[in-house]
């Protein structure tokens, strides 16, 4: 299942959908915006940094 897909069922019965990242050296922190979809319904992919590598 898709995180948008239940985020929408979630806040369909008035709720709110929360991921939190509970790590043993870290404290905890929660992810924004996870699951979000784009105007055009499809899911956004975020632009992630890519390593370079050497030749």
């Amino acid at each position: 299942m898709y995180l948008s897909t239940l985020r929408s069922y979630i806040e369909a019965i008035g709720g709110q959908l929360e991921l939190i990242v509970k790590l043993p050296t870290r404290p905890a922190f929660t992810l924004h915006h996870l699951g979000d979809t784009a105007a055009d319904g499809a899911p956004r992919v975020p632009q992630l940094a890519r390593r370079r590598r050497h030749a």
